[in-house]
């Protein structure tokens, strides 16, 4: 019976159904509305950030830039400077070497001149207790062939003598073969004819001879003698072998 009663009370008012359905209606466009506009005010003001942000952060890279671009350039001034730096120490390295090297040379040309000296004046003006036949020196060069060298002797004598001083020079070379002291005969390793070298002269002369050393042979001293005719004297002269190698 009871729910018979509520059907009909509703049946009898159906206008009722109808208010309540427009003012939920309204209440939810009013809900709506208040909240677009919410939405509105707070995406302005996003925005609003937002955009400021990128306005300094713009502003931020703007600075970057002119600090890289001036980094730059002080980058290519440094860059300039090294190299400008690197040639200066090159020209002064090259100038240096070239200073140098003619050092070197004015030093070899000053010992070739002091030994043309003394040469003359051995000749000219010799002490009294060298004047006479003399050996004055020998050079060695060494050819192609390791053991293969040239000897040049050069004999002299003082203005004093004022004739020609004629003889034989012997040449040995002292040294060790396996191990054991060895004394070598310039005559009988001589490339040419052998045997010793005649001289004839009246200031001074030189005598060329080229000889082999035999493998093994280390040599240590070179000997000479020099037997002028007419005189009781032999003159004799020792040479260290790698001294008279360098010059």
């Amino acid at each position: 019976m009871a729910p018979r009663i509520v059907v009909e009370e509703q049946s009898r008012r159906p206008w009722l159904r109808w208010v309540i359905a427009g003012l939920v209606a309204v209440l939810v466009c009013l809900l709506l509305w208040g909240g677009y506009g919410l939405a509105l005010s707070v995406a302005g003001g996003d925005w609003a950030r937002m955009r400021a942000r990128a306005e300094s952060l713009a502003g931020e890279r703007d600075q970057l830039e002119q600090a890289a671009a001036q980094m730059e350039r002080e980058n290519q001034r440094l860059r300039e400077q090294l190299t400008f730096t690197e040639r200066s120490a090159e020209i002064d390295q090259m100038a240096c070497s070239t200073v140098r090297a003619s050092l070197k040379d004015m030093e070899a040309e000053i010992a070739e001149l002091r030994e043309q000296v003394g040469f003359y004046r051995d000749i000219v003006q010799p002490d009294e207790t060298q004047a006479g036949l003399r050996v004055h020196g020998i050079s060695l060069r060494q050819l192609t062939e390791s053991r293969h060298f040239t000897a040049v002797l050069t004999l002299v004598q003082s203005v004093r003598g004022n004739r020609n001083v004629s003889g034989q020079t012997s040449m040995w070379i002292d040294g060790l073969q396996n191990g054991e002291p060895l004394r070598l005969d310039l005559g009988a390793i001589n490339a040419g004819d052998g045997g010793s070298l005649e001289f004839s002269f009246k200031f001074y002369q030189e005598l060329a001879v080229d000889f082999t050393l035999p493998e093994e042979f280390v040599p240590t001293r070179l000997v000479i003698w020099a037997d002028p005719q007419g005189a009781n004297n032999r003159i004799e002269r020792q040479f260290d072998w790698e001294e008279i190698l360098r010059g």
